[in-house]
């Protein structure tokens, strides 16, 4: 499985039913390694109009060359080899970052096992279980208290509270 944000464009509230036009805008960025930004950096780049990064991309790679003119050949081999782990780690961070920047919204996550999937189950999911990341962070920075969570004694089925247990272990010694 694997996980996706999901970004909404600026002036959408991020609920569906999305307007047909607002839904083919959404983006989903996947967490993780990006092969496509390991192999083809700054095509990846130029493909998702990420000029920032690839600015910062390009003045990386001039730096590293130098770096590599100074350690020889084994030594630039490693130090590219290693920008480019180093890419295809962070690539999909920096278009998250470039997403916030231009005001797009995360508007929550999900989980599945392609992004064909990650669209259907997030377009297919009532409005009503969708928060948004954003009012979640407000509403706890903003003073109001957590979540409530049911005692442990509830998630076992079991509705007496005289047997909650202070700690880590979910039974008393006795």
């Amino acid at each position: 499985m694997k996980i996706f944000t999901i970004h909404t464009p600026p002036g959408t509230t991020g609920d569906v039913p999305l307007s047909a036009g607002e839904a083919e805008r959404v983006r989903f960025v996947k967490d993780g390694f990006s092969w496509p930004a390991f192999f083809f950096g700054f095509l990846w780049f130029l493909w998702h109009r990420l000029w920032l990064g690839l600015l910062g991309y390009v003045v990386y790679l001039v730096l590293l060359g130098v770096l590599a003119q100074f350690t020889g050949g084994f030594g630039g081999i490693l130090i590219a080899f290693l920008a480019k782990l180093f890419l295809g780690f962070q690539a999909n961070e920096i278009r998250r970052w470039s997403l916030r920047r231009r005001g797009w919204r995360e508007t929550g996550g999900i989980a599945a096992g392609s992004l064909g999937e990650a669209e259907v189950r997030y377009f297919a999911r009532p409005a009503s279980s969708r928060a948004t990341v954003e009012e979640e962070a407000s509403a706890s920075s903003n003073g109001a208290p957590p979540p409530v969570r049911p005692p442990l004694s509830i998630w076992r089925g079991r509705a007496d509270e005289d047997n909650r247990v202070v700690g880590l272990f979910p039974e008393a010694e006795g």
